[in-house]
């Protein structure tokens, strides 16, 4: 039997479910309908991103995977590729403040819950303990966060374009990357009932 719930809340569901004579609803049914409503937010899933300045003074140009992997096996079989250094950018520079902002709205969070903020004296007192209580698998050290405040600058090297790889634009793929990290992930929305988010825009320097 194929029942269509109302939407209208949890009280009207387990309401409509007795109406219609259902004896045992799961109570982990009633838990996966709560946090599947597109409205049940609340202030505590707020997300606070430390950046450096921001993110405003950083600007990527991310490559796909599969590019640098092409990449690399057209070097194999390139006679002129011994010696060379090949640096592996991607078509387009995106803001890092914009870049982080887009993937939180494609992972279902919604602008007025995603707040880009500077490093705090906190945030580095934190990656300081971290650093030293885990040194060999720590996901947040000051290398990686000096990594990753860098801007990406060419330094006139052959690129993935002298290697004859076509190369991927993110706007094309960034759905099937950040699939399993959406919010409630579980949930199958319908057609158009969250947002396509616009890309970041592009800079050209």
């Amino acid at each position: 039997m194929c029942l269509v719930l109302p939407s209208t809340g949890y009280l009207s569901v387990y309401r409509f479910c007795f109406e219609v004579g259902l004896k045992f609803i799961d109570s982990m049914v009633f838990h996966i309908y709560a946090l599947c409503s597109a409205r049940r937010f609340h202030r505590f899933q707020n997300v606070h991103i430390p950046l450096w300045a921001r993110g405003k003074n950083t600007v990527k140009q991310p490559v796909c995977i599969h590019d640098l992997a092409r990449g690399i096996v057209n070097s194999l079989h390139n006679p002129e590729s011994l010696g060379q250094i090949y640096e592996a950018v991607g078509p387009h520079r995106y803001r890092l403040d914009d870049l982080v902002k887009w993937i939180y709205f494609i992972c279902r969070y919604l602008p007025s819950e995603v707040y880009v903020t500077s490093m705090t004296p906190l945030f580095l007192a934190r990656t300081y303990i971290y650093e030293r209580v885990s040194p060999n698998y720590s996901h947040l050290t000051f290398e990686r966060l000096e990594r990753e405040s860098a801007t990406d600058i060419l330094s006139g090297c052959p690129t993935l374009d002298d290697l004859n790889v076509k190369l991927s634009k993110l706007e094309d793929h960034i759905n099937h990357i950040v699939f399993l990290y959406r919010r409630q992930h579980f949930y199958w929305d319908a057609l158009g009932e969250f947002p396509e988010p616009p890309p970041p825009p592009i800079q050209f320097q």
